[in-house]
């Protein structure tokens, strides 16, 4: 249900951020829609490991009951009506079907990977099952998407080269850097023996330094090109992923060395994550992104 949450808010916000600002002003708007970014990995792991430690673990949970209903208060006060649809306009359609293949075919294939992974057999029905059934899924979800006029995910936008170029980009690099993150946590846990609360301050170093550059190359690419900022981010996220690797393999590391690497990754992540972001790249008539329309 969160991840439902989610998945909605952080596509819709980012569209009505960027279909505000103007093209001189997008970089400083892609700095405010950073903030979230610069708040989140500082506090919430502090917060989550004080919780765990103090209270229990249900209370992750349970905090974000009055902070959704601060949102919830907040939204309906502040965010304004959608206009109203033209004279004669079609009203914008949910793509149903391919909403019920999206979410069933990932989370199948998600299950029986990991299934696979945590026993060491993918043959297994266990993993073998649940693989190939999301893997049809996903396979009609593709399919869908490149032939239906309104699909949920339009697929035809990666026949620009330069939104292509942008989302092959950030899917790699967001699964290293995300990953490594939630290995973090269990390497101070499980392997140094640290409470929860230490972990999560120990993490908050990288999530500082990750906002606080976001929005500096947010800023910047108004003046620099993009591609600029993400090829010296690729360079230091890649530099900063290998370097805890190298540290945690070593026995008895000093803490503060594994913090250094992690800040390094979230120079790379900052420098990465904004500047290529596909609507900086692409414009579509339908959705307002600036740049020039896909061919």
């Amino acid at each position: 249900m969160q991840g439902l949450g989610g998945g909605l808010l952080q596509p819709v916000g980012m569209a009505m951020g960027m279909r505000i600002a103007d093209r001189a002003r997008l970089g400083r708007a892609m700095a405010l829609l950073g903030l979230p970014v610069l708040v989140g990995p500082v506090a919430g792991p502090v917060l989550g490991g004080w919780l765990v430690d103090a209270a229990s673990w249900h209370w992750i949970f349970l905090v974000n009951l009055p902070v959704g209903a601060l949102a919830l208060v907040l939204a309906a006060r502040l965010l304004p009506k959608d206009a109203p649809p033209a004279p004669g306009a079609a009203r914008p359609r949910l793509d149903l079907p391919g909403l019920l293949t999206l979410s069933p075919g990932l989370a199948l294939l998600l299950y029986g990977l990991s299934h696979g992974g945590e026993r060491g057999d993918f043959t297994a029905p266990g993993a073998l099952v649940p693989t190939l059934a999301g893997a049809v899924l996903a396979t009609v979800l593709v399919r869908r998407a490149l032939t239906v006029r309104a699909p949920l995910l339009d697929l035809r936008l990666l026949r620009d080269r330069t939104f292509a170029a942008a989302v092959t980009t950030l899917a790699p690099f967001t699964c290293g850097y995300f990953g490594s993150m939630l290995l973090g946590p269990l390497y101070w846990q499980q392997e140094r023996g640290l409470s929860a609360a230490a972990a999560g301050l120990l993490g908050a170093p990288a999530g500082l330094v990750v906002g606080t550059t976001m929005r500096i190359a947010a800023r910047r690419v108004d003046r620099v090109a993009p591609r600029l900022l993400i090829a010296a981010g690729c360079a230091a996220g890649a530099l900063g992923m290998g370097l805890p690797a190298w540290q945690t393999g070593t026995p008895g590391a000093a803490p503060w060395r594994i913090v250094v690497a992690g800040m390094v990754m979230g120079v790379g992540a900052g420098m990465t994550l904004m500047p290529a972001i596909p609507p900086r790249a692409v414009s579509c008539p339908r959705t307002g992104w600036p740049g020039r329309a896909p061919r």
